[in-house]
């Protein structure tokens, strides 16, 4: 794959064509693999939510090799998903973000989704049910499951 600067993958990021989008998202992944660590990170983000589930997938995971560098970075982009409200990218959000931080700091992290829930936002429950127990959320997974079970008994 060509290099490709900051401005052209800003441009790719932005493209109405799904394959330069991903040609973009496919680059970064490669380049974040080999060590460019926070660079890319902004216009992954960006694309979250695309339209082409390939892209929200691979989108997902560049931001997710930033779990490294910065839980806090990716939780800012994970919180700021669940306040926009959109369902396209639960899936990936939910099980390569998401996921990843209840397997790392599961009582802060899940403290911060359920504040989400008792503020009125229901995409938490679609998100928790994407999600699987593992690492530091194993041991607490009976309260995600209380919390699901409670949440949409009030819901329905």
């Amino acid at each position: 794959m060509n290099q490709l600067s900051i401005s052209d993958l800003k441009s790719l990021s932005k493209s109405s064509r799904y394959q330069d989008r991903l040609r973009a998202l496919k680059f970064m992944r490669k380049n974040v693999y080999e060590g460019v660590p926070k660079s890319y990170l902004k216009i992954a983000a960006s694309m979250i939510s695309d339209r082409s589930e390939s892209c929200r997938w691979q989108s997902a995971i560049v931001v997710s090799e930033y779990l490294d560098y910065s839980e806090e970075l990716v939780w800012s982009i994970v919180d700021r998903f669940i306040k926009e409200g959109t369902n396209r990218g639960v899936d990936s959000v939910s099980t390569v973000l998401v996921e990843h931080l209840l397997e790392r700091n599961f009582d802060k992290y899940f403290r911060r989704l359920k504040s989400h829930w008792l503020s009125g936002n229901s995409l938490i429950v679609e998100i928790l049910t994407y999600c699987w127990a593992f690492g530091d959320a194993e041991a607490h997974w009976g309260e995600v499951e209380e919390f699901l079970e409670s949440a949409r008994s009030r819901s329905s």
